[in-house]
């Protein structure tokens, strides 16, 4: 396994989560090989024949973001969707 994959089974089993099917898992690995193929196409500069994506990258095109940009619109969505998690879990607990 990668190491990436052991990280995951480690945190798995350390917070004693069922670990995703073959299915589920091989879905995440083509999502994730897509979207690397989709950053190398839209983003990555001084492209050279070194590598070449394995997976077809996706239809749409992807712009560089700065982290901090990125970071921020993670942060402002995570915090709207756990609002209104809590809120849906108060509803449905009262």
């Amino acid at each position: 396994l990668g190491l990436e994959r052991r990280i995951l089974n480690a945190v798995w089993d350390h917070f004693g989560l069922q670990h995703p099917t073959a299915e589920c898992a091989s879905a995440v690995d083509e999502a994730d090989a897509r979207a690397l193929a989709t950053e190398y196409r839209d983003v990555v500069k001084g492209k050279g024949p070194e590598w070449v994506p394995a997976a077809k990258p996706l239809p749409q095109p992807v712009k560089f973001r700065r982290q901090d940009q990125v970071e921020a619109d993670f942060l402002e969505r995570l915090e709207s969707y756990l609002m209104t998690t809590i809120a849906w879990q108060r509803r449905t607990v009262e």
